[in-house]
């Protein structure tokens, strides 16, 4: 909006300014003058206008900071909740490491391959033991059972 024009009873253009005081400016009179009245009505007019474009940029400046920090503080919200999430992840982990390595520590410690085919020999080498033992136990009692059977008929034909 441009200020008001007004001249005074003598010709001149008068500028009041936008404060409301009583101040005002006098720019030339008479006819002579006209043309530099209308270059100064057109600049202050032109100024009028840059000064509601620069509070215009200066009011969009500022809505974009404002949007600009509320997108920054969302961010850094998110930021530290993963921050946060990952540190709990990695105390996680290394409790989990503490009471494997416990675990291992109290336990027999992990068997190699060798020592597992080692421990299956010495496994196989008792079974078979074993086995060859209990197969000459069951020779011995069939050959008793089959002495005592023969003494019990021998016994039967004699009586």
């Amino acid at each position: 909006m441009l200020p008001p024009r007004q001249t005074d009873h003598s010709g001149y253009l008068l500028i009041m300014s936008n404060t409301g005081s009583s101040d005002h400016t006098y720019y030339g009179g008479g006819e002579g003058s006209s043309s530099h009245q209308d270059q100064l009505s057109s600049l202050a007019s032109e100024l009028y206008e840059n000064t509601e474009r620069l509070r215009q940029c200066k009011a969009d400046y500022e809505a974009r900071m404002a949007a600009l920090a509320a997108r920054k503080s969302e961010k850094d919200h998110r930021v530290e909740e993963m921050r946060a999430g990952l540190q709990e992840l990695i105390s996680a982990r290394e409790d989990d490491r503490a009471r494997s390595a416990t675990r291992q520590t109290t336990t027999d410690p992990t068997p190699t391959w060798t020592d597992v085919l080692h421990q299956l020999r010495e496994n196989h080498e008792h079974f078979v033991d074993s086995v060859r033992v209990l197969a000459e136990e069951s020779r011995h009692w069939r050959q008793r059972s089959h002495e005592e059977l023969l003494h019990a008929l021998r016994d039967r034909r004699l009586k």
